[in-house]
Parts: structure tokens; sequence; C-alpha cells
């Protein structure tokens, strides 16, 4: 396997690694014919039964300055499927990891121990993916020699989380709605009173037995004011969605435009900041390939809550 990474950095201690891993899942099967006679044999066969994307997004703490410095890490993790089989593995996880961080001047080599716990996939009757996967990482990165910031103008990173208000599929047996989610994103301070966020959140959007996997990535003017002692603020701008895992599904529209409004309380280096978004997207496919009947619905309501550092 191999992938890209990211590090945001809070503190001297605490920051923030999002990464991006493309995994080949290996399956095996062993056939035996005529078992306990002369004529017994064995075949074994191996073959890649699915093709994956792995999005952890940890927390790290950093322990010590020197050269060689060890670290934990944790977090959760999502998985989207490029190619699949059956069974399908699971979508979301948890992971947890340790290692050591060696100084190489501004380059950085990571060799780590990691975990992640899958939640429980698919099966077919014969075999299912394991949902224990213990793996050893070693990462290059190169640390950037300033602080996170755009000409003069602060960056502020965090993560999202919230549920759907609304259904998402309409006419559709067997739907599974009002899915949690979450995701990472990134602020950018214009002036007083101005930001621009950029998002990156995962969606699952599905039936029972099948999720069709989104990626949305909405990019908003932010509008922040102040109102007896409390700070609110008001977003909107476009928004665009990628797609994985159809199975023969019907893909959702690809863009929309999103508005929303929310309260802010920072307390020290942490901001919570609930907010009510709405999505409008482009009207989709219609399901079945007949007209008037809307798989996806373009109206999307959700209370998200970021948390920024």
């Amino acid at each position: 396997m191999a992938g890209l990474s990211l590090e945001a950095v809070i503190s001297s201690r605490f920051s923030i690694e999002g990464n991006v891993m493309h995994r080949n899942l290996w399956a095996k099967t062993i056939y035996r014919l005529n078992p306990g006679s002369t004529a017994a044999s064995t075949t074994t066969n191996q073959f890649v039964a699915s093709t994956t994307w792995e999005f952890p997004v940890l927390f790290k703490y950093t322990i010590g300055d020197n050269r060689w410095r060890p670290f934990v890490d944790g977090g959760v993790s999502f998985r989207s499927l490029e190619r699949a089989g059956a069974p399908g593995p699971s979508r979301h996880g948890l992971t947890a990891g340790a290692g050591v961080a060696i100084e190489f001047g501004r380059l950085q080599l990571t060799p780590q121990l990691r975990y992640t716990r899958w939640a429980q996939g698919e099966s077919n009757g014969y075999y299912d993916v394991k949902r224990d996967q213990l793996e050893l990482l070693t990462g290059i990165s190169y640390r950037m020699p300033t602080a996170m910031h755009v000409g003069n103008q602060r960056m502020v990173v965090g993560v999202l989380g919230g549920a759907r208000l609304n259904e998402t599929l309409a006419g559709v047996p067997n739907r599974v709605d009002k899915r949690a989610f979450g995701g990472v994103s990134l602020d950018v301070n214009v002036r007083a009173g101005l930001s621009i966020e950029a998002d990156g959140i995962y969606k699952p959007i599905g039936t029972t037995g099948n999720s069709v996997l989104t990626w949305e990535f909405p990019v908003m003017l932010k509008y922040h004011w102040g109102i007896r002692g409390a700070r609110l603020f008001s977003e909107a701008g476009p928004s665009f969605r990628a797609s994985g895992n159809l199975q023969s599904s019907i893909p959702p529209s690809r863009y929309g435009f999103t508005a929303g409004a929310g309260i802010e309380k920072r307390a020290k280096r942490i901001g919570i900041a609930p907010a009510l978004r709405y999505t409008r997207w482009s009207e989709g496919q219609g399901y079945g390939g007949s007209p008037g009947s809307t798989l996806y619905t373009p109206n999307s309501v959700e209370l998200i809550v970021g948390v920024s550092f």
C-alpha cells in the first residue's frame, strides 16, 4: 500500500494528521478434492477481492523535543471502494497507533505500528472481510519552515461532524437515512469579519446492504458578527461531490449550492461552532431511467458541529 499524508501542527505537542492510502484487499480460496483418499488434492488460489482507498483522520500527541520524538495517535478511518467483489468491506472504523519521529533537518522519518478495528462488513456465507488490521507504516515528510499562514492571513484547521435532518433518498425501498457524517475543515481569515472555509466531508448514502460513498467539498464565504457577547456567522458558497462504490447505482449529482448560519465560541485554543446548513444539489438522474422519479433528493438539511484549533 502507499499514499499521501498531511499534518497540521496545533501546538508543540498536538497535531492533526490526515492520510489517503491505496490498498488492495487479498482473499484466499482453498479447494480440497477427494479428501481422505489416495487421489486427494489441494488447490490454493489468491486474488485481489477489493481495491480500496482509506482515509484516516488522527489526533497526534508527540513526546519530547529531541531529534527522536515518540508519538501516539488515534482517530477515525473511512474507506471507499474503487473495485469490490462480494463480500464488501466495512466503510468506517477506529484507528490507534504509536511510533517515533526521527528528524534529519527539515526531513522527518516516522516509522509506526498502527491498528484499525473496522466495523462489521458484509458476508456472502463463505468468507468474511477481517475486521482487525495491524500494519507497520513508514512515512517520509517535509516540515514547512513557517506556521500555517497564507500571506498575512491566519489559517485555522479543525474537524467537524453532524447528522442529516431530512431523507436523502426518495422512492427507494429499504432506504437508510439520517446517517452521521464527519470530516475536516480549513478556514482562512480574509479580513476582520470575513473568512473562507473549505471542508472535506465523508457522507455515505445508502439502502440496506449497499451504500454509495460520497465526499462533499463545500467552499464558502463566511461573515462573522457579534450580538450581546455571542459571535454569530452566516456562510454560503458552492459545493462539489465525488462518489464511489456505486455497484450499478445511479451516481448523485456532482455540484450544488450551500448556505448556513450558526454560532461560535472559543475557549483558549479550542473553538466550537454548531450550525444549521442547507444544500440544494443540482437535479440528479432519474431512478431506473424513468422520468419524474428521483433517486437522490436535491434538498439536504444538516446539523453540523465544527471544532477548530
